[in-house]
């Protein structure tokens, strides 16, 4: 018995993947949007435990600027990945 081997696919120009398309860029907007509010949160942080002299607060702190970070590059991932690219005009010299 032989398997033949197929051509993948092209991608479908049906509506449903306009629509995933879409929804991973919000994903990914939401995503960054989220992180740069953890920042603002980790900075306030911040500013409290120096404010009180208190030390406890600080792997709270570094665990909120990991996870924003962590957001962040998820985004940005899905921001590239789905982004679909425009052709740029040439410009002659």
């Amino acid at each position: 018995m032989s398997r033949k081997l197929s051509k993948p696919d092209p991608p479908s120009s049906a509506p449903g993947s306009l629509w995933q398309v879409l929804g991973k860029n919000l994903s990914a907007a939401l995503l960054s949007k989220l992180a740069k509010h953890l920042v603002v949160l980790a900075c306030l942080m911040i500013v409290t435990d120096t404010a009180r002299g208190s030390t406890a607060g600080q792997l709270n702190i570094f665990l909120v600027i990991a996870l924003a970070a962590l957001l962040h590059s998820i985004g940005v991932t899905l921001q590239r990945r789905f982004t679909p690219e425009i052709p740029r005009p040439k410009t002659g010299l």
